[in-house]
């Protein structure tokens, strides 16, 4: 190898991009952002599962419509379950946004960008199913009763609602995706 190849070789290896470096002092605010989000939810949804086991153990007691009390039974049972695994992923991720060294370890950041998109995940899949169950009821309602028992326009507005939590889910399991593939670079 000739002395002018061996210099531009070098000067080709020393040129080369360097991997963007993470900033530290987004992912901090990113992190303190995200902590009070997730205890912000926590409070929220446990005020709405109490309430919908309120609703189905109050519908329980009266002589109401069967289909209600499966739908409030149905809605109770998913809430309870979606609660438990989504703040599962929670108390993953207050105990890493606990740990001081957060800035400074990149697999601990990995670690809470994997339970971020888990939660995205789990949640985009419980409301699909929800969708699905809702559908299903309505439907079951409507073979039985030869009518629609159900306000048309709230069922519409209910399935409006859903259809655009499926899309933001998606949307921010996706940008989970994307932060989570750029620290893993």
């Amino acid at each position: 190898m000739k002395k002018d190849e061996l210099s531009e070789l070098s000067e080709l290896w020393q040129s080369a991009p360097e991997k963007p470096v993470i900033a530290l002092e987004k992912l901090k605010h990113r992190h303190k952002k995200q902590s009070w989000t997730m205890a912000f939810n926590v409070i929220v949804e446990t005020m709405l599962v109490i309430a919908v086991g309120y609703l189905f153990i109050a519908e329980l007691r009266t002589d109401a419509n069967l289909m209600q009390s499966i739908w409030l039974g149905f809605a109770f049972i998913w809430g309870s379950v979606t609660y438990l695994l989504i703040n599962l992923s929670r108390l993953r991720s207050f105990r890493l946004l606990r740990n001081k060294t957060l800035t400074e370890s990149i697999p601990e950041q990995i670690s809470l960008t994997k339970q971020e998109v888990l939660r995205w995940h789990l949640s985009w899949t419980s409301t699909g199913i929800f969708t699905l169950v809702l559908m299903l009821i309505v439907t079951v309602d409507y073979l039985t009763t030869g009518a629609m028992t159900i306000d048309i326009s709230r069922l519409i507005l209910a399935l409006l609602v859903l259809l655009l939590a499926l899309l933001f889910f998606r949307h921010k399991k996706r940008g989970a995706e994307i932060i989570l593939k750029r620290l893993s670079e």
